[in-house]
């Protein structure tokens, strides 16, 4: 056994190397010699194999796949219900993480849900970044997810003290809010919103942005989606605020979640978002470097005036657009007009579609 133990070890160290040396442990055939480990009766040498395969299976997508293909993944599983020691535990469900980050995923959804449940920190944050790997990509993928029953465990974690805990359990929620609008709607279900809320000013500036990224994936559902945030206490004020003081990248997040609400929501919503003073940040989007951010805000001044188009149909109003006035204490329509020469042709393009079709000119 302890030969074992020591070869396992020594193989394992090789495996954490560079991908020279763990391709070489692949060809030379380490990777079945690691999966038997997994079934010894010493959980020191379990233990072993298992950081082993997690660092083979971390190295390259090649490398989880050739790990998967060796039958390692319901041995692993196993180890959950098999051990009480807390290393190995831990260990087990960083590799895991491991294995579940690329794609086919594996089926590994249950027990993720079951581990982020787990009392230990460590455990839960390698279990939550599992869940987003895995919530990574298309509607079915989220679905996935969803179909295990841990949404609520994990917008429960969005209230952890610890960030390391933080960090995975948002990253997972903006996974699930860019799915389909069921998708979102199950957060909203949740009361998801004042967690989301609480991190528009978190003092870490990437939970800012995340947060930002996810309800900028909410305001862009239905109109019902929209208004849930409208009412949720705080947030469009947070958002108008981040669009108009925050660094580049956050504004560019919180600009987003507001040009998507302005585009999703009923001209009513748009009239009290314009109300809420939305359009603040837009008019230093639109002056920005960033043409990204640019178009962002163009999108949204599009919107608005759009909205403003059809109130005046609904009201049987014939009158400039309602919204004009805010655009010129603001001086919007000034730099929407200047960014029709802009070197980038997506903001051009759509600078001139506004100008010709709200501006007048």
């Amino acid at each position: 056994m302890r030969c074992n133990y020591e070869a396992a070890w020594a193989l394992t160290n090789i495996a954490s190397g560079p991908s020279n040396a763990v391709d070489a442990l692949v060809r030379h055939g380490a990777l079945p010699g690691f999966v038997r480990l997994l079934g010894s009766p010493n959980e020191d040498v379990r233990d072993e194999a298992v950081w082993g395969l997690g660092n083979i299976a971390g190295g390259s997508p090649l490398n989880r796949d050739q790990v998967l293909a060796c039958g390692a993944l319901p041995p692993l599983l196993g180890l959950f219900s098999s051990t009480t020691k807390l290393s190995l535990m831990r260990h087990a469900t960083w590799a895991l993480s491991t294995f579940v980050r690329g794609k086919p995923s594996p089926p590994a959804h249950i027990a993720l849900a079951s581990l982020a449940h787990h009392e230990d920190t460590q455990v839960q944050t390698d279990a939550l970044w599992a869940l987003t790997y895995l919530a990574d990509g298309e509607d079915a993928r989220i679905q996935a997810v969803l179909d295990t029953g841990v949404l609520p465990r994990v917008v429960q974690l969005l209230s952890h003290s610890s960030l390391q805990v933080q960090t995975p359990a948002l990253r997972c929620v903006g996974n699930i809010a860019s799915g389909a609008n069921a998708q979102a709607q199950a957060l909203l279900d949740l009361s998801a919103l004042p967690p989301l809320h609480a991190m528009l000013s978190h003092p870490k500036k990437s939970i800012q942005k995340a947060a930002c990224w996810t309800l900028s994936n909410i305001t862009a559902g239905t109109s019902s989606q929209v208004q849930a945030v409208l009412e949720a206490e705080g947030i469009i004020p947070a958002l108008v605020e981040l669009s108009c003081s925050a660094e580049s990248e956050i504004r560019k997040e919180a600009t987003w979640a507001l040009s998507n609400a302005l585009k999703a929501g009923t001209p009513a919503q748009v009239a009290h978002l314009v109300q809420q003073d939305c359009l603040r940040g837009f008019g230093t989007a639109l002056g920005d470097g960033d043409p990204g951010l640019a178009f962002c805000a163009l999108e949204g001044v599009s919107h608005v005036l759009d909205k403003g188009a059809e109130l005046a149909i609904l009201n049987a109003v014939l009158a400039p657009n309602a919204f004009h006035g805010y655009l010129n204490q603001l001086q919007l329509a000034e730099k929407i007009t200047a960014l029709t020469e802009h070197p980038h042709a997506e903001v051009q393009n759509k600078a001139r579609e506004v100008v010709q079709l709200h501006l007048g000119a």
